[in-house]
């Protein structure tokens, strides 16, 4: 295997740095999505929402992501990472603070969907930035503190919620304001980080390619080491080949399989406990942190294995158990302490390890001229699934019951470890230029040893 200036780079400050900001976008996903089920319980009587309004108001910035994986997908394709990587979470600090001036229930769901379309727009941006940066062996790990760092991003917001909420009456509209001033910081931040040399290599842009890697890595680096495609691809031909829509069909089917039952507990996690007979003050906050924490202890487990031993299994293992504790939940009578909390637990623990390649597979998957588009048909695609999911989770629960809804939260995992065994491929400590190459299917085993140059 030929030595690449990036893939075979040593991990550098300048990396860690670059991981850290693109972190921060997950990391206000995680926030802004899950503080909205705290919001709720003060907003829905403040606003007097009816049921339907409700699930809209969840339902909302899920819907946004749609349009924003799509466009921001394209736009980073087009315009470039470094440009894309702030001006969305602009967008999200503008909606924030609006946000906490809202006086009906459809102005906090159109907030929620802009809202939704900056989130949205970030994920395949970050994700291409950092992919196109980090050395191959690292390149899991990194990618997988993304999912982590969403994580932080609901902790967090169970904190900020649960101190909010002792403001009184209004302490719902701090919260919805409150991921403002974080994404702030994070926006300010990014503006020194450079453009892609890949993504500008992909557009023949060699001078300005060249000037960023010897910025970053040093005089003796230069673009022929990059092996990247001297012009952008076209969305309209990637999707013309058959390899890229498998890999496009497969991620989206277990991305689905993962967040949509995913998404819908942490937006609707105290309304769910309470049905399953949890009642009291603050019980929601301590299960929202608690579920958060144990999940933040699966990315762990599984950053700790990704690049050890291999992508495959890290996203296949974990569907089993988190098969069997919806299972659980959707079985148990109510008032069964020690099941439900088994039940959130392990689920959160599992989740928290394969949800760790929703990241790392869409980079890896794709060529620069398209990955960032790649993945925002991905983002769009599957935030179809979870927000229809998360509309209908409050509708389901009053309609069949709580254990029906989890019943089918079951189903649903189940069909991404069928998928999983069937169709994950193997990109541990590949090069991007073969884990994005168009023909051929991609390899289950491992890769070989790394050519030193001489």
């Amino acid at each position: 295997m030929p030595y690449s200036v990036i893939d075979d780079a040593p991990m550098s400050r300048f990396h860690w740095k670059i991981a850290t900001l693109s972190a921060g976008g997950p990391f206000l996903d995680g926030w802004v999505l899950t503080i909205i089920g705290i919001v709720l319980i003060q907003a829905e009587p403040a606003l007097d929402m009816t049921s339907f309004e409700t699930a809209l108001t969840g339902a909302g910035a899920l819907a946004g992501m749609l349009v924003g994986g799509l466009f921001g997908g394209y736009l980073c394709d087009r315009l470039g990472r470094k440009v894309t990587y702030t001006v969305d979470l602009v967008a999200l600090i503008v909606c924030s603070v609006l946000s906490a001036f809202v006086s009906a229930p459809w102005q906090l769901i159109v907030l929620r969907v802009i809202t939704g379309i900056a989130v949205g727009a970030d994920y395949p941006i970050a994700a291409s930035l950092l992919t196109e940066f980090v050395p191959r062996r690292r390149r899991g790990l990194l990618l997988a503190s993304l999912v982590t760092a969403w994580f932080v991003g609901a902790c967090v917001s169970y904190v900020v919620g649960y101190l909010l909420a002792g403001l009184g009456d209004n302490g719902w509209r701090w919260m919805l304001a409150s991921s403002a001033l974080p994404a702030l910081i994070i926006v300010l931040l990014r503006t020194s980080i450079p453009e892609s040399p890949r993504w500008l290599l992909s557009r023949g842009r060699d001078e300005q390619a060249q000037a960023v890697l010897q910025r970053v890595f040093g005089p003796h680096a230069h673009v022929s080491d990059l092996d990247e495609p001297e012009a952008g691809a076209r969305i309209s031909a990637v999707l013309r080949r058959s390899g890229y829509v498998g890999r496009i069909s497969f991620v989206v089917a277990f991305q689905s399989a993962q967040i949509i039952p995913l998404y819908a507990i942490y937006t609707f996690l105290p309304q769910m406990l309470k049905d399953l007979g949890f009642t009291g003050d603050g019980v929601s906050y301590v299960g929202g942190i608690g579920s958060s924490l144990i999940t933040l202890v699966g990315n762990v487990i599984g950053m700790l294995f990704m690049d050890r031993w291999g992508r495959r299994p890290v996203l296949i293992l974990p569907f089993i158990p988190m098969v069997g504790s919806l299972l659980l939940l959707g079985l148990i009578g109510e008032h069964a302490t020690a099941a439900v909390i088994t039940g959130f637990s392990v689920y959160s623990l599992f989740s928290g390890i394969t949800g760790l390649l929703v990241w790392s597979y869409p980079g890896e998957l794709f060529p620069t001229g398209i990955r960032s588009t790649a993945i925002g048909i991905i983002t769009g695609a599957t935030r179809v699934g979870a927000a229809v999911g998360t509309f209908l989770v409050p509708l389901a629960i009053s309609g069949l019951g709580i254990h029906i809804a989890m019943l089918i939260g079951a189903a649903v995992t189940a069909s991404g470890l069928v998928v999983s065994v069937i169709c994950a491929p193997e990109t541990k400590d590949r090069p991007l230029s073969e884990t994005s190459a168009p023909d051929g299917s991609l390899p289950r085993d491992q890769p070989a040893p790394v050519t030193q140059p001489s």
